[in-house]
């Protein structure tokens, strides 16, 4: 088999547009050559021997001495050597914007992303990025990425062993899903959440079975509104540079463009990180495109402005629908299901089903906006 790759530089490169016929004498920036080109054109793989483009579009995709024709003294001839030149792939979902938005973070991803494959790795890794950033006492610590499924202990760590690493910084800990984390005590007695506390609506905080006192894990909404309480604490330059400020993202387009994804979807974007995506496009720093999908709880009310985006690019954005959080995460075992987990999770008893995040009505009245609002 040939050796395949993707060439995340052709992401403006849209190969529907292909014209299969005689160039039209127009000089090509660069022309492409000696690979398997794939076009995706037609109900059956289709190559060319080669391919030319000019500014970012595709002149002409066929024979190379055809193809060769395009070129001038400044043409790149650039030679694949076997390689597979394609289309980059659109991303159904993800979060860049989460991505970039805690690349601060501390990694506690398992291998083969990263380390943590028990609970003591976890303890280790987040000493270490306490000890290697000199972060001081009383400065939130943020986690990212632990799963209970791979970890040795087939659980959530604890508040108390969270504290084991440090009682003097607030610590919360992301877990992979997204939908749930774990704080300890100085992040709970920060957010002012006691045993009395009761549940959010579309949230739970973890209970022991037994004594009913915090274990520190938070569930969906109660996740949710912990992570953006505790993320006000964070430090932020008062004046911020423009390599500050758009950097993480810039860097998190990058990471999906080197894994061929040219076109990006942001699975649910914050209020914030619509406008942080919005001003980086204004200024001409994304170089892929971004549909963005809003979160409705938290863009609710910006539904007016946000609706000139919707089906419509402008520039490298657009917003392709409104995201409703309905249930939970099967991997963290909070979606809701019409059958009960084999093995229920932490805290929860057989015969668990998960649970919904919106009651009937509130999730009638949010569909019902958004079609109002002809999205």
């Amino acid at each position: 088999m040939k050796r395949y790759a993707l060439l995340p530089l052709l992401a403006c490169i849209f190969f529907a547009a292909c014209n299969p016929g005689t160039p039209t004498g127009r000089q090509a920036s660069s022309i492409y050559y000696n690979g398997d080109i794939l076009t995706m054109a037609g109900p059956q793989p289709a190559y060319a021997e080669a391919l030319a483009v000019k500014d970012g579009k595709i002149l002409y995709a066929g024979s190379k001495a055809q193809a060769m024709k395009l070129a001038g003294d400044a043409t790149q001839k650039i030679d694949l050597a076997g390689q597979t030149l394609m289309p980059g792939f659109i991303d159904a979902h993800g979060h860049v914007g989460g991505y970039a938005s805690f690349s601060f973070a501390a990694d506690l991803q398992p291998q083969p992303y990263g380390k943590v494959m028990s609970i003591p790795d976890l303890q280790q890794e987040l000493r270490h990025y306490i000890r290697d950033k000199k972060i001081p006492d009383g400065t939130l610590i943020i986690g990212n990425g632990y799963d209970d499924a791979v970890m040795q202990e087939h659980r959530h760590p604890t508040a108390a062993e969270l504290d084991a690493v440090s009682t003097t910084h607030p610590i919360y800990i992301m877990h992979t899903s997204g939908h749930m984390g774990v704080a300890n005590s100085k992040a709970l007695q920060t957010l002012g959440i006691t045993d009395q506390t009761p549940d959010p609506i579309g949230g739970m905080y973890g209970r022991d079975p037994v004594t009913h006192h915090l274990t520190g894990k938070m569930i969906e909404n109660a996740h949710i509104h912990a992570l953006m309480e505790l993320i006000k604490l964070m430090p932020v330059p008062a004046n911020p540079t423009d390599a500050q400020k758009f950097g993480p993202l810039e860097n998190a387009v990058n990471v999906w463009l080197a894994n061929g994804q040219t076109t990006i979807c942001d699975g649910r974007t914050a209020p914030g990180e619509i406008n942080l995506i919005k001003e980086a496009n204004a200024k001409g720093l994304l170089k892929a495109d971004i549909i963005i999908l809003p979160d409705y709880d938290s863009n609710k009310d910006s539904l007016n402005a946000l609706k000139k985006y919707y089906n419509h690019y402008d520039g490298h954005i657009k917003i392709g629908a409104i995201k409703m959080t309905f249930d939970g995460s099967p991997q963290g075992k909070s979606a809701w299901l019409t059958q009960p987990y084999l093995v229920p999770p932490d805290g929860e008893k057989a015969g668990f089903k998960g649970h919904p995040i919106y009651t009937h009505q509130a999730a009638y009245n949010g569909l019902k906006d958004l079609f109002q609002h002809g999205m």
